[in-house]
């Protein structure tokens, strides 16, 4: 699943999301941040998904999520 970027609070970006159920458990204890993914131009213009996107996983059953930024 793939959050768009005003989910993710902006004075702490690599911290936590805003509250937001998870797409696949429904948990509400929140997603930690795994890290960034850069993708190569080539694949960008492809795939129209931004050049680089944050993974974050939830904390209750592991699914991970990306978060356009």
């Amino acid at each position: 699943m793939t959050l768009d970027k005003d989910t993710v609070d902006q004075q702490q970006q690599h911290a936590h999301l805003k509250p937001h159920p998870c797409p696949t458990c429904g948990g509400q204890s929140g997603f930690d941040f795994l890290g960034e993914q850069r993708w190569p131009e080539r694949l960008v213009e492809k795939m129209g998904v931004g050049p680089v996107v944050t993974l974050w996983r939830c904390r209750d059953c592991d699914t991970t999520i990306t978060v356009d930024t």
